[in-house]
């Protein structure tokens, strides 16, 4: 019999993590084998529900950490049973052992990769963040580098499916196209991530931590201790904040906000009970992120026209109803997203004045069309030539051929939802010639005579959802076996 190219099992687990010269070869073996030198506690449950699973660990250092579960444990099981924590408690000491693992390779990781990570202690733990927000929160801070023929959002969505595959975040929902709704970091791996952050005073995630106004944690996530933030006295280097999971937020705040932390460049109220943005705004110049989402915040201050460098503004599931005419201002806007739902159908926002300062737009939804009152805002639209989402709401009839005029413009149009004024009023959608190919989702609700026909042109559409449309019966030769009707 041929010598085994393993060496003898160390007396027990903790020496796997422990003792170097049990790193010179890999360790290969089974369940039952690990739990006899553990204790007779565990063995039995492993043994009846996983008596032939095989593990292998391999010693730092071999092998790429992208494959990070790898480095540890090779086994047929997933990412999350082999971080969860019956196995932790099976193997004392590999907890430590894998939290230094990971601080290591963070610190080998490219600049960028580092930063977005580390970004994510931000959220609380085990938190589902939404890959969309995470992008431009990243875009906004800075990590996502410019690069020919790809949006910053698209270059920061690599970025997170490459963290994805280092298995260093957790796709938790993946939309219609496959690509990642929701995302989430391990436990264990929020726990090094917040360790690293303290270390270099990047980011604190509890407001009773700040204590003067020269702090230079850079980043800076409330959860539910919004009371402490006003007696702080603020962080001036602070770059970024964001609440989490707050139910009381205190006037004497928001003042405070304004005042002492002008040089935020990421202010996200996304879910906290406040009701009103004060003129102050305006004091945060290097604002590039404002998300009031699910608030009750009702209008916003004409103040705003002083945020010349804000990217994104999310109004979605606020109260906001009317944008001031000095969103006229806010030339480097990229993503305005502001709509609520009503029942079977969605609101969106009226817009004053003119679009055509706002020629930076790549995702405007809902625009209320029945609120504009005129044609030559339609007509504006076509000026948006870099859009890659458009979503309108209260279409008229004869609104129809001056949007399909407009949308013509959209080269690089990818998403389109079209909704009109009410359930009967009929879709004029047929007089498009030039349609934008890059086009993969449409949603139409209103009443349709037949599909129009450019949609046959459409070589990249994967998804059309039809609301109202009265149609029996769709021609076959509209139909695409690639295209998912519903």
């Amino acid at each position: 019999m041929s010598k085994s190219p393993w060496p003898p099992y160390p007396p027990c687990a903790t020496d796997l993590c422990t003792n170097p010269a049990c790193w010179s070869h890999g360790h290969k073996f089974t369940w039952p084998e690990l739990v006899r030198k553990n204790g007779q506690v565990a063995k039995s449950t492993i043994e009846k529900d996983n008596p032939e699973v095989t593990v292998r660990i391999l010693p730092p250092g071999r092998g790429g950490f992208s494959d990070f579960a790898a480095i540890v444990f090779m086994f047929s099981l997933t990412i999350t049973a082999m971080l969860s924590m019956s196995l932790l408690l099976i193997l004392p000491g590999v907890h430590g052992f894998l939290a230094l693992n990971l601080v290591q390779f963070i610190l080998t990781m490219p600049k960028h990769l580092k930063s977005c990570f580390l970004y994510l202690g931000m959220f609380p733990e085990d938190y589902a963040v939404n890959c969309a927000r995470l992008v431009r929160l990243w875009i906004a801070e800075g990590f996502v580098k410019q690069r020919d023929g790809a949006t910053l959002e698209e270059v920061a969505r690599e970025y997170l499916t490459e963290l994805i595959h280092r298995n260093l975040v957790q796709a938790e929902l993946l939309d219609y196209d496959g690509v990642v709704r929701n995302c989430r970091v391990h436990d264990l791996m929020h726990e090094v991530i917040l360790s690293k952050a303290d270390e270099l005073n990047l980011m604190q995630t509890s407001a009773k931590n700040i204590q003067c106004p020269n702090q230079t944690a850079r980043y800076l996530s409330i959860k539910d201790e919004s009371n402490n933030v006003s007696r702080s006295g603020g962080c001036s280097k602070t770059h970024s904040i964001i609440f989490c999971e707050v139910n009381e937020f205190p006037k004497s705040l928001l003042s405070s906000l304004f005042v002492n932390f002008i040089l935020l460049k990421e202010l996200d109220f996304e879910g906290v009970p406040l009701n009103y943005l004060p003129e102050e705004l305006g004091n945060l110049l290097h604002l590039k992120y404002l998300s009031v989402r699910d608030t009750k915040v009702k209008m916003l201050p004409k103040s705003l026209a002083k945020l010349r460098n804000l990217g994104t503004l999310d109004l979605k599931r606020s109260l906001v109803r009317e944008l001031p005419v000095e969103i006229n201002k806010l030339s480097n806007l990229q993503h305005l997203i502001a709509y609520s739902e009503d029942y079977d159908t969605r609101q969106g926002l009226k817009i004053r004045g003119t679009l055509r300062s706002l020629n930076s737009l790549e995702k405007l939804y809902y625009v209320d069309m029945n609120a504009q009152n005129n044609f030559g805002f339609i007509r504006e639209l076509g000026s948006l030539k870099h859009l890659r989402k458009l979503g309108i709401t209260n279409l008229k009839s004869e609104g129809g051929n001056a949007l399909c005029n407009a949308i013509e413009h959209m080269s690089y149009l990818e998403s389109l939802d079209v909704i009109s004024v009410k359930e009967n009023e009929l879709l004029q959608l047929q007089s498009m010639s030039s349609p934008p190919l890059l086009l993969h989702c449409l949603r139409l609700q209103g009443r349709l005579e037949k599909l129009p026909d450019w949609i046959s042109e459409l070589k990249c559409l994967v998804r059309i959802r039809l609301f109202w449309s009265q149609l029996s019966d769709i021609p076959l030769k509209q139909r695409n076996k690639n295209i998912t009707l519903t």
